[in-house]
């Protein structure tokens, strides 16, 4: 940075035809000139260009950080000189250091970004108020803590070893249930929606499982209600609505209570405890034949239907199962009658598939395509070596991070198995992030090089760029944008009747500070990946199309296909046009970050359900990320307007 000061010393006088700071004066005075900025050169002759006169001043900056980065920027700043421009010129695809000193400012007048900011704020606040409703129809009245203690209660008064030997293993989380969520979704029976508001069927259950021996995930980095599946005798399961209502309950037989000998125990079982966990009256229930098998092995089993349909018209109905006088399986469900006919729901499924399978054909070659890519660009010397070794370094510690923090660990051999397997996967999901980016970012720095400036700038550890800056702002602006529009159909969903919540993947995150660092990591890869796979897909439109302009409207019919399958026309439809314009325009016209930010923004709400309900439990988690947001826009604001403040004092 020295010597970018002595080059500005050197342009300054070719420009004003005199020394910065004078000709005659001693070393002494120059120290003490140069503790304050020259005078411009406009001062000292007329007609120097104003863009000159910018980089000269940056090259004398004091503070050595807001200093040109390189003497190409410094080139390229200066009056016609835009390597970048030449070199697409010439044909040629332009050097990442090239890119990275395109005469891009990024400068915002602090009063465009303080209007960015406050219009990011009033969106992201909207969008919260609209989840907070969506959301209430969850009654998420206690923790998961909470209802960890009463699940165990509930063991402990019901379970025939009450006493277990030895160290027990407890693990729990929420998860969604997917058959009521598609029938929310397609067609809902006549007071399904409202039942599912009233704890009465929920689409969130809490599921709490406890073993004797070890739980070690098979499938992920998570023990889950089937991770690992419930098999070993003396494994028990229950699940509950988020109200603490009993939904079911199962304990995998033991082999000392006589399950493999020849007697079979005559007792009748006592059903009383999980009745008064489920809040259901025995008086109001006719026994009735069972229906379903039970899980593991039972000498005994029951059903029962609720005399009267409850309010929402749906009826009650529960199968048990146990050995001798000890209840091992149970099960209360709210049964409605099929409304809809049998064509309308297989429309959407089909729709689904297909789409699933282009899509995963598409994917498919696009990897394949990326590996001959990749070997190509690096046999030319295209890639950009260094950018991909900090992308692949900066997802192999996120996803190893993530794992560290969030995942369920043991004190066991079995641990050591889990920690190669995790770091397997991020060393997978490293190399192909590498291999992406080889084979994929020489494409776009050669046919989209403007929408790489800021993120070349990022990788290259400008952080403090205006532009930079600038682009962080407009991203967290577009993902509020987009995060009003979805919560805005959803509410709109929740307005007909079809869904009462429907964004309800994060809730397997609700589990503190481990499932704040899933939530984010999941969002920051989402978003990277997303980015890419349109910008990619964006340049392969266009090159088929001939043009830019057309490539981007068929990115966004692609899009508005993938988004509207399931979601209806009309109203929906005016919506997820509005979502698509929103990412059309971040990709094509704002670049490679803010696309990331906004993805990323976006993403949070899907991996985490954040709210404006203080008196929720999860409020204080869902604060830190909405802060996060808010404080990525303030940032990207105070830098992006660094450099009209340092324009204005010159």
């Amino acid at each position: 940075r020295s010597d970018l000061y002595s080059l500005g010393l050197v342009i300054y006088e070719l420009f004003a035809g005199r020394p910065a700071f004078g000709e005659s004066a001693n070393f002494v005075e120059i120290r003490q000139r140069r503790a304050s900025a020259p005078p411009p050169p406009s001062s000292q002759v007329e007609g120097v260009p104003p863009a000159a006169e910018r980089i000269i001043l940056r090259c004398l900056e004091l503070d050595p950080a807001l200093r040109p980065a390189s003497a190409l920027a410094i080139a390229a700043a200066l009056p016609g000189g835009d390597p970048l421009a030449e070199a697409l010129a010439a044909g040629e695809t332009p050097a990442p250091d090239v890119v990275a000193a395109a005469p891009k400012e990024g400068s915002l007048r602090p009063a465009v970004a303080a209007a960015a900011f406050v219009a990011m704020l009033v969106l992201f606040a909207g969008a919260l108020v609209m989840t907070s409703r969506l959301l209430a129809h969850i009654s998420f009245e206690r923790p998961p803590e909470a209802l960890a203690d009463r699940a165990r209660s509930l063991l402990e008064a019901v379970r025939p070893d009450s006493s277990p030997s030895g160290t027990v293993q407890r693990a729990w989380g929420y998860r969604v249930d997917e058959e009521l969520r598609n029938r929310l979704t397609d067609s809902p029976p006549a007071g399904l929606v409202e039942a599912a508001r009233a704890d009465r069927s929920p689409l969130v259950r809490f599921w709490y499982r406890e073993s004797d021996s070890d739980l070690l995930p098979r499938d992920g980095d998570r023990v889950g209600p089937d991770d690992p599946p419930l098999q070993n005798p003396g494994e028990r399961m229950v699940e509950m609505t988020p109200g603490g209502r009993l939904l079911s309950f199962r304990w995998v037989p033991a082999a000392h209570l006589g399950l493999l000998t020849t007697e079979i125990s005559k007792s009748s079982p006592d059903w009383a405890p999980l009745f008064a966990a489920a809040a259901l009256d025995p008086d109001e229930l006719m026994p009735e034949s069972p229906t379903t098998l039970p899980p593991d092995f039972a000498d005994h089993r029951a059903g029962w239907r609720q005399r009267h349909s409850n309010a929402e018209g749906g009826e009650v109905r529960v199968e048990a199962a146990a050995i001798g006088a000890h209840p091992t399986w149970f099960a209360s469900t709210l049964d409605f009658p099929a409304t809809a006919s049998p064509a309308s729901p297989a429309r959407a499924p089909a729709r689904q598939r297909l789409f699933l399978v282009l899509l995963g054909l598409l994917f498919g070659s696009i990897l394949v395509a990326a590996l001959w890519l990749a070997r190509r660009n690096l046999v030319a010397a295209r890639s950009d070596r260094q950018g991909a070794r900090r992308i692949a370094a900066a997802v192999f510690v996120l996803q190893l991070g993530v794992w560290v923090v969030s995942a369920h660990h043991t004190a066991t051999w079995g641990e050591i198995a889990l920690f190669f397997r995790a770091a397997a996967w991020a060393l997978l999901a490293a190399a192909i992030a590498w291999v992406l980016y080889v084979a994929l970012e020489p494409l776009l720095r050669r046919r989209a090089p403007a929408g790489l400036v800021s993120w070349t700038r990022l990788l290259a550890g400008r952080v403090r760029d205006p532009l930079v800056g600038r682009d962080v702002l407009f991203g967290v602006l577009v993902g509020s944008a987009h995060l009003f529009l979805a919560s805005g159909l959803d509410e709109w969903h929740s307005h007909l009747g079809r869904n009462s919540a429907p964004l309800l993947m994060g809730v397997q995150n609700l589990i503190g500070v481990p499932g704040l660092f899933r939530a984010g990591g999941a969002a920051l890869l989402a978003g990277f990946a997303q980015a890419m796979g349109y910008l990619v897909l964006w340049q392969l439109f266009s090159w088929l199309l001939r043009s830019n302009a057309r490539g981007a409207v068929a990115l966004g019919a692609l899009l508005f296909f993938g988004l509207s399958v399931g979601n209806g026309v009309g109203v929906s439809s005016l919506f997820i046009a509005a979502v698509v314009v929103l990412l059309v325009f971040s990709l094509t016209r704002l670049g490679l970050l803010a696309s990331v930010t906004a993805l990323a923004i976006f993403h949070l709400l899907i991996f985490f359900p954040l709210g404006t309900n203080s008196a929720n439990w999860y409020f204080e988690q869902g604060l830190v990320l909405t802060a996060a947001g808010v404080l990525a826009a303030l940032w990207g604001a105070w830098t992006a307007t660094r450099g009209a403040r340092v324009a204005a004092a010159l």
